[in-house]
């Protein structure tokens, strides 16, 4: 039986009811908004905001469809989840746990979750739109995947695995419905989605209980109740294996007889036409992803390193070049107001403006934790053929991370090394005044501010952003209009050319080590 058979078995969950809770469902935003979260849901009416329109997809608890904001000035479109409040009533966890994951997530193959509204019937999530369909649809099209498209995919999700784990967050719902591209580009971006039945582990051994999932997908710990993030693993070794065959591995004629397939790891392979079909490398990296043992299944991040990726790699390495580290470096000079809301911008921008820099940051982060350490990054120079010291690197992270701390996130390195063009035109730069105006009255408060850097996980304090306004002339008593914001910007570039004019026949090291007490 092909992959087109299986569509109709799709919907059959393995979810027991949650333990009822006596949570009041209609005032959510009371309960999950306060000052050390990043949730922060907006108690109004989201028709105010966006035109909601037709639906694109629906997820475990609500109907996706695509929307506009009514914002003139915006004209990106983006995906709007509708969760019925009826379906979460006495189940807050779930949706706290949806956007829990999604709101500390940081990867170029994880779905961005921009906002959340709340009214009287349903919480909204205001997501990235994926325009190129889903995995499920696009195999069904295609019938089956050669290896080295199939490596493309499966190289990105298992990067995006290897970050979610090192996080300690097991996404449980797998699939290929659940995998989407960006655009109808042949080399678009892939994006995890629906992390409704994600959880948070403590530690690899802390094993979790709940029986969730997909039949097809589902590991064989997962059905004895005891499992980890290795069974992500497995799932995605199954995706992996209906990639390449256009068959799952796992097949039946009702669940009980999948579960029974998957218990004994029962599927095709020496002697089956399918299998024969595919390389020696494919065989052992999916038996080592479909192995019935969790505790012996290859982890994310060594599967990441397996032969069949490096010999199917489907772009050129990409190595960080002398003009983006040059960009990298002026994050040095650059201040935490401007810091805090390129970060913010970089959530609108275009893949097609990104795709170049997701694969340098892939390429650099050779741990696979989505996060670039400051030997990673040295490694990655010295490619590049530009040679600093440890201490030097160190300071440059620092500096470029939000958090100032000693590894820089996805986020932050995009923000440092995108060409500013990009960022600091009018349309992208009320994209993000706007996320600073949170009470929407055309002017931004010092309250406000610090409030967005509170949910960005940035504890600032007023004395420092009065001194930010103070420098650029600004009256904290009429707050930062958008006119005053755009020049933020542009004085900011402006002092940043100087201070390179500067620094630059002093050499890179003593530039970057000085900018400091500037």
């Amino acid at each position: 039986m092909g992959v087109g058979t299986c569509c109709g078995k799709h919907n059959r969950d393995l979810k027991r009811p949650s333990r009822r809770e006596s949570t009041d469902t209609m005032h959510l935003a009371e309960k999950l908004n306060n000052r050390d979260s990043k949730i922060h849901i907006k108690s109004d009416n989201i028709q105010k905001y966006y035109d909601v329109e037709w639906e694109i997809g629906s997820g475990h608890f609500g109907k996706v469809k695509r929307a506009f904001s009514k914002d003139v000035k915006i004209s990106q479109d983006f995906a709007i989840k509708s969760i019925p409040k009826s379906k979460i009533k006495g189940r807050v966890e779930l949706l706290q746990r949806e956007l829990g994951s999604l709101m500390v997530v940081d990867h170029p193959n994880i779905i961005r979750l921009y906002e959340v509204y709340e009214d009287k019937h349903y919480i909204h999530l205001v997501m990235e739109l994926c325009t190129g369909g889903d995995l499920f649809t696009q195999l069904l099209e295609k019938g089956r995947y050669n290896e080295g498209e199939a490596a493309r995919i499966i190289y990105s999700i298992l990067h995006a695995l290897s970050y979610l784990h090192s996080l300690h967050i097991v996404h449980r719902d797998l699939k290929p419905e659940n995998i989407m591209f960006a655009t109808h580009d042949a080399n678009a971006e892939v994006k995890l989605i629906d992390f409704g039945l994600a959880k948070k582990f403590i530690t690899e051994d802390c094993l979790l209980h709940t029986p969730v999932g997909t039949s097809y997908y589902v590991a064989p710990e997962v059905l004895q109740n005891n499992y980890g993030p290795s069974c992500d693993i497995w799932s995605l070794g199954v995706i992996l294996y209906m990639l390449l065959t256009g068959k799952p591995p796992f097949n039946g004629r009702s669940d009980l007889t999948i579960f029974k397939n998957i218990l004994s790891c029962s599927y095709p392979k020496e002697g089956s036409s399918e299998w024969e079909s595919l390389s020696e490398d494919a065989h052992d990296l999916l038996t080592k992803m479909l192995n019935s043992a969790p505790q012996h299944r290859i982890t994310a991040s060594d599967a990441l390193n397996h032969r069949w990726f490096e010999k199917r790699n489907h772009k050129d390495s990409r190595v960080i070049d002398k003009i983006i580290f040059s960009r990298l470096k002026k994050q040095v000079y650059t201040n935490q107001l401007v810091k805090e809301s390129m970060k913010l911008m970089i959530k609108y921008t275009k893949e097609e403006d990104i795709s170049q820099l997701n694969d340098i940051f892939r390429e650099l982060d050779q741990e696979h934790t989505g996060l670039l350490t400051p030997s990673e990054l040295k490694e990655g120079l010295i490619k590049a053929g530009i040679s600093l010291d440890m201490e030097t690197i160190e300071n440059i992270i620092r500096n470029a991370a939000y958090d100032e701390g000693d590894k820089l996130d996805y986020t932050a390195f995009i923000a440092a090394t995108l060409d500013r063009k990009l960022l600091h035109n009018k349309d992208t730069l009320w994209l993000a005044f706007k996320q600073f105006d949170i009470d929407n009255t055309g002017t931004i408060s010092i309250e406000n501010l610090k409030e967005v850097f509170n949910r960005g996980g940035k504890k600032i304090r007023k004395k420092e952003l009065r001194k930010i306004l103070e420098i650029y002339g600004i009256d904290e008593n009429k707050g930062i209009k958008f006119e005053n914001f755009c020049n933020i910007f542009q004085k900011n570039d402006e002092d940043i050319s100087s201070l390179e004019s500067v620094y630059s026949r002093r050499g890179p090291e003593k530039s970057v080590m000085d900018s400091n007490r500037v």
